[in-house]
């Protein structure tokens, strides 16, 4: 269950687009609020994010992998992360509809991998989701070792 619920840390960031919609109409003082709000929402997103993606670094470092096939699997966990954002923000689905309405699921899954438009689109965001992620890493995995060691 962790695993589908983690897209939605990544998906915050997808809502910091809608800032342009609403840029041009309210006033120079209402600006500058929407522009903190959305950095707040910008800076709870990465940090929900990163502390989600603990269990499974703490998963990863458990299973003893070799660094680059750790690496591989945190670029491949993040692409599904990717995917998911992209499901979501394509076909405007929440993550219970898995479970509720799981053919509809499968259909939207195998409408999204036969478009390049999207392919192209998922791995766009798993590059962003990659380098966010690889640069806060070392962070991450001192936050990890002492977790670990609790």
């Amino acid at each position: 269950m962790r695993l589908i619920l983690l897209t939605n840390t990544c998906y915050i960031f997808i809502d910091l687009t809608r800032i342009q919609l609403n840029w041009s109409s309210i006033n120079y003082t209402k600006d500058i609020i929407l522009l903190v709000q959305y950095i707040i929402l910008g800076i709870i997103g990465l940090a929900t994010y990163l502390v989600s993606f603990i269990p499974w670094e703490k998963l990863i470092l458990q299973h003893h992998l070799l660094k680059h096939q750790q690496i591989l699997t945190i670029i491949l966990f993040n692409l599904h992360l990717a995917f998911g954002m992209v499901l979501g923000r394509t076909y405007f689905i929440n993550s219970y509809i898995i479970f509720t309405q799981p053919i509809k699921i499968i259909f939207y899954i195998i409408s999204l991998l036969t478009s390049i438009n999207f392919i192209e689109l998922i791995i766009l965001f798993g590059a962003i989701i990659n380098i966010i992620y690889f640069t806060f890493r070392p962070f991450l995995l001192k936050k990890t070792n002492a977790f670990l060691q609790l």
